[in-house]
C-alpha cells in the first residue's frame, strides 16, 4: 500500500557537515525525482532542500528503498545518514510539513523564508510531474495550516532570521549600537 513519508534530516537532527553531503542542487532536484519516481517504488516525490534542510516527501510502499536509492545517488553510507535522519509517515508526515512550513520547525522560530522554498519545491514536482493528488492534498493543506497559524498567533511578531535575533539581543545588551561594529558569520 502506498502511504506518504517524509525522511530527512535538519539542523536540529545533523551536523553541518552530514546536511551537507545529503543537500541538493537544483539540478539534482530535478534527476532524482524523476529517477525515484521512474523505479515503480515511489509514485510521487518532493524534495525541500534548504540550508538548514533537506527532507524528501514521497508517496510509496518502501520507504527503506527511498532511502537507500538517494544514499546511493548522493554516495552517503545508509547507516550513517539513518544515524541523522527522522522519518514520518501517514498524518505524522503531514504534521512534520505543518510545522515546517509554519516557521515552528525552523532555526529561529516564526521564520517566514521556508514557505516560499516549500512552495518553490512543490512547484518544481509539479513541473516535472512527480507530485500527484496525495502529495498536492498535503501540500495545500500546509499552506493554508501555515496561513492559519501566521494570522491568528503572535508567531509574526517575533524575529523572524538569525541576524535580526542577534540584532535584537545586542541591542538589550549595549545603550550605544550605532557605534558597535559586529561582524555576523552564519552557518
Amino acid at each position: 500500500m502506498n502511504i506518504p513519508y517524509v525522511f530527512g534530516l535538519n539542523y536540529n537532527s545533523a551536523t553541518f557537515k552530514i546536511r551537507e553531503q545529503l543537500a541538493f542542487t537544483a539540478d539534482e532536484i530535478a534527476k532524482v525525482m524523476i529517477r525515484l519516481q521512474s523505479s515503480g517504488v515511489t509514485k510521487e516525490v518532493v524534495i525541500l532542500s534548504t540550508c538548514n534542510r533537506t527532507e524528501i516527501y514521497c508517496v510509496c510502499q518502501d520507504i527503506d528503498f527511498v532511502i537507500n536509492a538517494v544514499c546511493d545517488i548522493k554516495n552517503i553510507c545508509p547507516r550513517t545518514l539513518r544515524r541523522y535522519c527522522y522519518i514520518y509517515s501517514k498524518e505524522d508526515c503531514a504534521r512534520h510539513l505543518f510545522r515546517v512550513v509554519s516557521g515552528l520547525d525552523s532555526m529561529v522560530l516564526g521564520e517566514s523564508e521556508i514557505v516560499s522554498q516549500v512552495k518553490n519545491a512543490w512547484k518544481i514536482s509539479k513541473d516535472y510531474n512527480t507530485v500527484g493528488t496525495m502529495l498536492a492534498v498535503i501540500f495545500q493543506m500546509s499552506l493554508s495550516v501555515q496561513k492559519d497559524v501566521r494570522t491568528n498567533t503572535e508567531i509574526n511578531n517575533i524575529q523572524v532570521s538569525i541576524g535580526s535575533a542577534v540584532k535584537k539581543i545586542i541591542s538589550q545588551n549595549f545603550s550605544d549600537v550605532k557605534n558597535i561594529k559586529i561582524a555576523f558569520v552564519g552557518a
